[in-house]
C-alpha cells in the first residue's frame, strides 16, 4: 500500500506545479497588458477648415447653401504599421463591432472608437472605406441591435447587401431659400471597397490614451481638383448601373479626402 507519506508529497508537489504555472502565466500577462497602449480615433467632416453637423446650413464647393442630414461610412480592417516596418492590427475595445473590426461613423452620433496597440512609434495608419466581401457577405440578423451591422444601422440592402456610405440632405441651388434639391448617395458593393493608408507620425505611450484625429473632407468627395462632380446633375445614386462611373469617383475622391488632423 501507498503510505499517507508519499499520496501527501504528491499533492503537494502536483500542488506546487500549479502554483508555478499560474504564476508564470499571470507573470505574462501582466507584461502584455503593461505594453498595451490606448489609442481614440475622433474623426470629423471639415470643409474649408469648418466642422460639419447635420441639419446646418452651409456653402457647398459649387457655391450654393446645403445641408445634410444624415452622413454615415463604414470603416474596417484598422492597422498600424510602426518604425520598424511591422503591421500591428488596431485592436478595438470591446463594444458592438469589435469583433469583426468594423466602425460606423455617424455624424453627430458616433464619430470616435478606441482601441489597443503595443506601445510605440507608428509611421502609417491603414483602413478600408467599406467592407471586404467576407464582412459584406454577413447577416445582418445575427447581430444585436447595437451592432454596426445590425439592420439597426438602416444600412443594409437585401438585394445588394451593405451600404458603405450614406448621405442625405438638401441643398438650395436656386439660392431661393427653398432647398428643393434633394439629394441621396446610397454606395455600397465590392466595386466599391476602398483601401487607406496615411502617413503618420505618432507616439503611442503606456500612459493615458493617445488621441487621434481624422478628417473627412467634404469638399473632396465632390471633387479631386481636376473632374468634378456637379451635385446639380448627379443628386441621387443608389449603386445602380446608371450614374456608376460617378459613384465609383465619389468613393475614390472620399478615399483620397481623408487626412490626419496631426500638429
Amino acid at each position: 500500500m501507498i503510505s499517507e507519506s508519499v499520496i501527501t508529497l504528491a499533492m503537494i508537489s502536483k500542488f506546487l506545479s500549479g502554483l508555478l504555472m499560474l504564476l508564470l502565466f499571470s507573470s505574462c500577462n501582466k507584461e502584455n497588458i503593461t505594453n498595451e497602449a490606448n489609442v481614440e480615433l475622433n474623426w470629423s467632416v471639415s470643409l474649408d477648415g469648418n466642422k460639419l453637423s447635420n441639419n446646418t446650413v452651409y456653402e457647398h464647393p459649387q457655391g450654393f447653401p446645403f445641408k445634410m442630414s444624415d452622413f454615415k461610412i463604414y470603416f474596417s480592417n484598422f492597422t498600424l504599421k510602426d518604425d520598424k516596418g511591422n503591421i500591428i492590427p488596431l485592436q478595438m475595445k470591446d463594444t458592438p463591432g469589435a469583433e469583426q473590426g468594423v466602425f460606423l461613423f455617424w455624424l453627430d452620433k458616433n464619430m470616435s472608437f478606441s482601441g489597443y496597440v503595443p506601445a510605440g512609434r507608428y509611421t502609417q495608419l491603414n483602413f478600408d472605406i467599406g467592407l471586404r466581401p467576407a464582412l459584406n457577405d454577413l447577416n445582418p440578423n445575427q447581430f444585436s441591435k447595437e451592432h454596426p451591422l445590425s439592420r439597426n444601422t438602416d444600412m443594409f440592402w437585401d438585394m445588394t447587401k451593405y451600404r458603405f456610405i450614406v448621405l442625405e440632405g438638401a441643398a438650395d441651388n436656386l439660392e431661393n431659400g427653398s432647398f428643393s434639391l434633394v439629394y441621396t448617395y446610397h454606395i455600397g458593393g465590392d466595386d466599391f471597397l476602398r483601401n487607406r493608408s496615411i502617413d503618420i507620425d505618432l507616439n503611442v505611450t503606456e500612459s493615458g490614451q493617445t488621441s487621434f484625429p481624422l478628417a473627412i473632407d467634404f469638399r473632396r468627395l465632390f471633387s479631386d481638383g481636376v473632374t468634378p462632380i456637379d451635385m446639380t446633375t448627379f443628386f441621387s445614386y443608389h449603386s445602380q448601373s446608371l450614374g456608376f462611373e460617378e459613384g465609383m469617383r465619389m468613393m475614390t475622391y472620399l478615399n483620397e479626402g481623408i487626412y490626419a488632423e496631426m500638429p
